[in-house]
């Protein structure tokens, strides 16, 4: 996979597959039976990634989002986004306040009987505010068909984890009487099919679960804090993650171990060769998507900014016909996911 130096991390940028961490990464995918097993059955579908992608979201309108065109659904008005009619939903950057709406949510698919599943996350400082013991306690109360996944980044902001929890964040989960799993965040399949499996039992009536990823946060939380954030921590814990590197290590590990991608029994030398060449494939496609992505979006730049006048349009709900209100997007902030 091709490096971008302005946006990768250093580790990154210089990463080579680490015959240990490698070694780690195979251990993790056995550790666990039924999550052996969903991996197993994955084939090249299983390169595609993110919620908003996953969900059907055109990459075209998550880079208008950025630009801030009129085109896309927050209409200039915030960088983040997503898409309701596609179970995309847009929150607001108070990470923490997603966890009250989805209880919400999932007691709305209970009620309705619909075999649906609510998934949110937050990281470990979210888990600190009123917002998500209020709306996770109430979730395990009403045994809503939600999974709430806790992105252990070792960080929030400038405050390291252990700073502002005493507690291992794995143990969450009891205090509010939930099950749930751990998973290493940083491997790709590890993540996917602790999931899977929360998810298969909400939609048996389960849930609420909350599942912790460990992971680490490699910069920032944006270029305003970058030297601050990297400042934080010691070069060796950059290497340490910077070794684990979710694509990095997904990629060897689809190179060298995974079964062939095209779903053939093949020797170890011909499996090799059919991945890689997938791979390629995979990385040639989803440049083209997202250079087409990026001229649709400049062109938008270009004649579909907002009016200064639509800054005041849609804030609050509009009357419409008489026993009726209809209401527009306000502000957004990052993509959450219901499917």
């Amino acid at each position: 996979m091709k490096r971008y130096a302005a946006y990768d991390p250093p580790e990154y940028v210089a990463f080579k597959p680490d015959p240990e961490v490698m070694a780690e990464y195979r251990e993790t995918l056995r550790r666990d039976p039924r999550r052996a097993r969903l991996i197993e059955k994955l084939d090249r579908e299983a390169l595609n990634a993110g919620a908003c992608c996953e969900m059907g979201m055109p990459v075209a309108q998550m880079l208008k989002a950025y630009l801030g065109t009129a085109d896309q659904i927050t209409r200039g008005r915030d960088l983040h986004t997503g898409d309701p009619s596609l179970g995309v939903l847009p929150p607001t950057s108070l990470m923490g306040s997603f966890v009250p709406v989805f209880t919400g949510i999932g007691l709305a698919f209970k009620q309705r009987r619909e075999k649906r599943v609510g998934l949110t996350w937050l990281g470990d400082g979210a888990s600190r505010t009123s917002a998500f013991h209020e709306g996770i306690n109430f979730a395990a109360v009403l045994g809503v068909p939600v999974i709430f996944v806790v992105q252990n980044n070792q960080v929030a902001l400038g405050t390291a984890v252990e700073k502002h929890s005493r507690g291992p964040m794995d143990e969450l989960r009891h205090v509010y009487g939930m099950d749930g799993a751990s998973c290493e965040g940083n491997n790709v399949l590890d993540v996917y099919a602790a999931t899977s499996l929360l998810a298969e039992r909400c939609r048996k009536g389960k849930g609420p679960f909350l599942l912790t990823a460990r992971t680490f946060r490699m910069g920032g939380h944006a270029t305003h804090d970058e030297a601050e954030a990297r400042a934080l921590f010691t070069n060796e814990q950059f290497r340490y993650w910077g070794l684990r590197d979710p694509i990095g290590t997904y990629e060897a590990y689809l190179k060298e171990d995974a079964p062939a991608l095209d779903g053939r029994k093949r020797a170890a030398g011909a499996r090799r060769a059919v991945n890689t060449r997938i791979l390629e494939e995979t990385e040639a496609r989803v440049i083209a998507e997202v250079e087409a992505a990026e001229a649709e979006a400049l062109a938008s730049r270009r004649s579909l900014m907002p009016e200064p006048e639509d800054a005041v349009r849609g804030v609050y709900a509009e009357p419409g016909t008489p026993g009726t209100l209809v209401t527009r997007p306000a502000r957004a902030a990052g993509a959450r996911r219901v499917s």
